[in-house]
């Protein structure tokens, strides 16, 4: 769920092209997850459920199967664990009141605030000095740590000593349809458990995996909603065109009078021809690779000062 400083590999954050797509995947699950993102950074006074109903019982589903004390929904960034989703074990999935049995709530928090630093590292395969104890395990397909004070990294957190005073903790991580790890699934309990039992594992397993397919298809049906009001606003944009066009033919009819009396009127194509200007063209074969403007001799006008006589003037 959160993390050391160890972990956190230097001040100057390199972003490679993999993780600018991930941070891009991120986002979107954010958004699909209902996650408010105008919220302050750090642990929340007044703990906040998420609003998505049926995200909050796919996340407790975990919690009472297991029959643990809570579970958490996470996505995690370079700076940031992003706290989708937390609830306990007889917390209401409908109540999104302010509720202090909450930890975290929905919240933005710090990397070092809690272990994920450590997690993710792991679950990337990425080398990391993990805690040496016999009661932490790990992998890239979980995290688990049998009893939290009995590891002296984690001991002393505000969330071991402290409310909600957690002892054993599992975490799996959360894939998107794409393969990107975005974040984590993780349940914890304030008594000592054997989360690694098989029937235990692949309980917490089935459940990000049931959160990351109803994810996906919120997140599908999001982008047929943004096609839809762009093709909504293409139609409007037609019809009140198309609205203009006929407008204008309406009101401009090709057998509109006006255009017959001008074109009646005497003088009016001799008006025009005065207007015209005459266009000096040249009177030599057009070279593409030659300036015309380096070369104005061979330039001539139309309308010529001596043109030439006709057969009769020559007789």
């Amino acid at each position: 769920m959160v993390a050391g400083s160890q972990a956190c590999a230097g001040s100057a954050h390199v972003v490679d092209v993999h993780e600018r797509a991930r941070a891009y995947e991120i986002a979107a699950y954010l958004s699909a997850a209902s996650f408010p993102f105008d919220i302050a950074d750090g642990p929340p006074a007044d703990p906040v459920p998420n609003t998505d109903v049926a995200l909050n019982a796919l996340v407790q589903h975990g919690a009472h199967a297991l029959d643990c004390d809570r579970a958490f929904l996470s996505f995690i960034d370079d700076r940031s664990q992003f706290i989708c989703a937390e609830m306990t074990r007889h917390q209401s999935i409908v109540d999104t009141s302010p509720n202090h049995s909450l930890l975290l709530g929905t919240a933005r928090i710090a990397l070092e605030w809690g272990v994920c630093p450590y997690t993710m590292s792991v679950f990337h395969g990425k080398k990391v000095t993990l805690p040496e104890s016999p009661y932490l395990v790990a992998n890239e397909s979980y995290f688990f740590i049998k009893d939290f004070r009995k590891v002296p990294t984690f001991a002393v957190r505000p969330f071991v000593v402290g409310y909600p005073h957690m002892v054993s903790y599992i975490e799996v991580p959360l894939r998107s349809l794409s393969g990107y790890i975005l974040g984590s699934y993780c349940v914890v309990d304030d008594k000592e458990r054997d989360l690694l039992h098989p029937d235990a594992l692949r309980t917490i397993q089935d459940a990000a995996t049931a959160i990351s397919q109803y994810l996906d298809l919120k997140r599908t049906e999001r982008g047929h909603m943004r096609s839809e009001r762009v093709m909504d606003g293409l139609c409007q944009f037609i019809g009140s065109h198309k609205s203009r066009l006929l407008d204008s033919a309406q009101t401009t009819s090709p057998f509109a009078l006006e255009i017959f009396e001008d074109a009646s009127r005497p003088g009016h194509e001799s008006r025009s021809i005065e207007n015209m200007e005459l266009v000096r063209v040249p009177d030599y074969p057009l070279d593409l690779n030659v300036d015309p403007e380096v070369m104005p001799k061979y330039v001539s006008t139309v309308a010529y000062d001596n043109p030439e006589p006709t057969i009769s003037e020559r007789n």
